[in-house]
């Protein structure tokens, strides 16, 4: 059989589809068609037509915000009226860095703006075959980007923290990197959607229509409420849920190379931790010239680990005196420290783990080797409170965790996580998303059935309970279900 490759995203975007589904789509399409149609004719009204566009354009912005803020905060259901993600001070503030990445298309735009004269000349041009290959260039880039990024820029937008974020090739590598598959299952559920719910309306439309020109006026109107409703609510909703994942933006386990640091120490630091990460990146950013007495770089670590791994399984003593002298001699190293904690870790030496844990998190932590960091915190979790982690950083490994498929490493931190703080969204979510792939797949189902009975026991006041409580259901009837056919199977061979 073949590999199928399904991510967290991919598997909760059906849910997020049945949620936008709904009544309150539906409500808050005929409200937005009313807050759009008011709005725009007072404004032609009074013979500002350029406004009425740029009206139309802000309504759509704000509800898309409203809905990505909110999806981003794990809500599945709700009306544009909404405000389970935060204030719409917060939303106004996504919706206008949402505007400042569409004003992109201005530029593209004002070369299609043209007088009547120069459209006849434009339609002449094409008609005759002159310049049409540049005309029809510009017009397919203008159709294909206009329609292909806002989910981008909305998704840029929304997990954006400042307004300047929206310019920084690191926050979109952050939020796009190694999330191909991601983006597919984005487009492909909005585009289908929109098209399946169009052509079952077209023949309720038209059988409307057969019974008279106002009846089949108002249903066309309320099939279109729906639709723009289910657009908007759609769209938005998986541009939160995907900002809310992250991109594969971690360098390979296997890259030998480590690129030079500043001197501050990583966000979300202990002190302890901090003071270490501060003296680690200072010896790595530090000038050649500045330091004669510095460390060489170890430029083949791993052949020599390799060598030390195979030497632990005789002589576990002399493999860790080994590693002990090459971080002495040479410049910190990932590989050496991640390795030194994880042998001595295997030989019982806990003590002197943690010391070289404590040496080698803030390393790792901030030169993007959460990986390796994910792996020593794993096997010194009975002693983690030794570490000094802070919620950001467990929720770091967690989240590594669950991205190298390690599920019952990334069950106990997450769950360690909403245990301290019940209000841990991002916890939460995960433990969701994992639940749904014990339940949805090919796993045990008692193990699904096993993380909603530990949400509802920690989250019962969540906004995500009623989720809870439908996947618990269906967890347990797939365990009965399965308890069943087992004793089945069980009466047959005997």
């Amino acid at each position: 059989m073949h590999d199928v490759d399904i991510t967290p995203y991919s598997g909760i975007s059906g849910r997020i589809l049945r949620g936008a589904v709904s009544g309150a789509t539906f409500l808050s399409g005929i409200c937005l068609g009313l807050i759009l149609a008011c709005g725009q004719y007072i404004l032609v009204r009074f013979g500002y037509p350029g406004l009425a566009a740029i009206y139309g354009q802000c309504v759509i912005a704000i509800a898309l915000a409203r809905y990505a803020v909110n999806g981003l905060t794990g809500e599945y259901q709700g009306t544009v009226f909404s405000t389970a993600g935060g204030s719409w001070d917060r939303v106004l503030l996504v919706a206008a860095r949402y505007g400042a990445l569409c004003l992109l298309w201005i530029i593209p735009l004002a070369f299609l703006a043209m007088s009547p004269d120069e459209a006849k000349l434009a339609i002449f041009g094409l008609i005759s075959g002159q310049g049409s290959a540049q005309l029809i260039g510009l017009i397919f880039l203008v159709i294909a980007g206009m329609g292909l990024t806002p989910p981008i820029f909305l998704i840029g937008a929304v997990a954006a923290e400042r307004f300047t974020d929206i310019l920084s090739v690191g926050h979109w590598r952050r939020l796009l990197g190694g999330r191909r598959t991601d983006l597919y299952a984005m487009y492909s559920i909005y585009t289908g959607a929109l098209a399946m719910m169009t052509v079952i309306a077209i023949p309720i439309a038209l059988m409307a229509f057969s019974r008279g020109l106002d009846i089949g006026m108002m249903v066309g109107a309320l099939l279109l409420s729906f639709l723009g409703g289910l657009s908007v609510a759609l769209l938005g909703r998986l541009c939160g849920f995907f900002a809310f994942g992250e991109g594969d933006d971690a360098p390979a386990l296997s890259e030998e190379h480590v690129e030079p640091e500043g001197h501050a120490a990583p966000p979300g630091l202990t002190p302890v931790l901090q003071a270490r990460a501060r003296e680690v990146a200072a010896m790595a950013a530090a000038p050649a010239a500045s330091l004669t007495n510095a460390r060489p770089a170890l430029m083949d670590a791993p052949a020599r680990l390799e060598e030390i791994q195979r030497r632990f399984e005789t002589d576990p003593a002399g493999a860790i005196g080994q590693l002990q002298d090459l971080r002495a001699a040479h410049a910190p190293h990932p590989h050496v420290l991640r390795a030194l904690c994880l042998l001595l870790s295997r030989a019982k030496r806990h003590d002197e783990a943690i010391e070289a844990a404590k040496e080698a998190l803030p390393f790792c932590f901030a030169r993007g080797y959460v990986p390796f960091a994910a792996e020593m915190v794993r096997a010194l979790w009975a002693h983690r409170e030794r570490l000094e982690l802070n919620r950001e950083q467990l929720s770091a490994v967690a989240a590594a965790l669950q991205k190298a498929a390690d599920m019952p490493g990334a069950i106990r931190v997450w769950g360690a996580l909403v245990s301290l703080d019940p209000k841990e969204l991002r916890g939460v979510k995960a433990l969701m998303q994992i639940a749904g792939e014990h339940l949805h797949g090919d796993a045990d189902p008692r193990q699904a059935v096993s993380i909603y009975s530990f949400l509802l026991k920690h989250c019962a006041d969540s906004p995500l309970a009623e989720h809870m409580r439908e996947g618990l259901a269906d967890a347990e009837r797939r365990q009965t279900r399965t308890q069943a056919l087992g004793q089945a199977g069980l009466e047959r061979s005997t």
